[in-house]
């Protein structure tokens, strides 16, 4: 199980704390899940900024090389 989908490691130990603040020991929480593969569950739904980030760059570079080729012709 991850906290939300895509999303890497924490950097360091202060901010793995306060990432896992919210979901101390013991505690009931709600959790996503796929029923077809149950272990491929998250404690957070939607995509992680990192995601984002990733796809707002590869559409820049498709375009780029879009936009470069169009002007060779």
């Amino acid at each position: 199980m991850c906290l939300r989908r895509g999303q890497g490691g924490s950097g360091n130990r202060q901010r793995a704390e306060q990432v896992i603040a919210p979901y101390p020991a013991g505690a009931r929480v709600r959790v996503s899940f796929d029923p077809r593969h149950p272990a491929d569950a998250v404690l957070r739904r939607g995509i992680h900024w990192n995601n984002a980030a990733i796809a707002l760059c590869a559409i820049a570079f498709l375009w780029s090389g879009y936009a470069i080729l169009m002007h060779a012709r």
